[in-house]
Formats: structure tokens, C-alpha cells, sequence
């Protein structure tokens, strides 16, 4: 768990690093092969940014988003669910 605590913070730091102001979720996917994903996500009502840790890297990558029914869709028909309705 230790690795995992070590990934948040670098995922963490890495969106305020960009983005010093901003909110942020944090999205932790554990498999039971051992692998993981640490996700940190800051939205906006166009983009999507997004810093990961998979694979022993780290990733950054901005989606385009639109809004359908309060819910964020990407390009690729992937479905975000703002935080802040929850």
C-alpha cells in the first residue's frame, strides 16, 4: 500500500504542477494480478486532463469532453461522471 500512497502524490503533483489551483479527483483501480492504475482528473466544461501511473509510468493525457445529460463524453464515447454531482 506503501507504492500505492507514493503514486497518488506523483499523480497528485503532477495535475497541481500544471494546474496549481484546481480541483481534483483521484481514481485508484486495483487488479488481483497485482497490477494497478492511479489516476488524478481535472475537468473543465471542454477538457479532461489527466494524470496516470500504469505500467510503472507516468502518463498525462487531455481528453475532449462534451456534456450530455450532465454526464462528460469523450470523443472515443467514454462516459466521465462529474464529481460534483455526486
Amino acid at each position: 500500500m506503501e507504492e500505492i500512497q507514493k503514486q497518488i502524490l506523483l499523480v497528485k503533483e503532477d495535475i497541481r504542477r500544471r494546474f496549481p489551483e484546481c480541483a481534483y479527483t483521484i481514481r485508484i483501480l486495483l487488479w488481483d494480478d497485482d497490477t494497478s492504475l492511479v489516476e488524478c482528473r481535472h475537468g473543465t466544461g471542454e477538457k479532461l486532463r489527466i494524470s496516470r501511473y500504469y505500467n510503472g509510468e507516468l502518463q498525462y493525457e487531455e481528453v475532449d469532453i462534451k456534456f450530455v445529460d450532465n454526464i462528460m463524453i469523450s470523443e472515443t464515447g467514454l462516459e466521465y461522471f462529474p464529481c460534483n454531482n455526486f
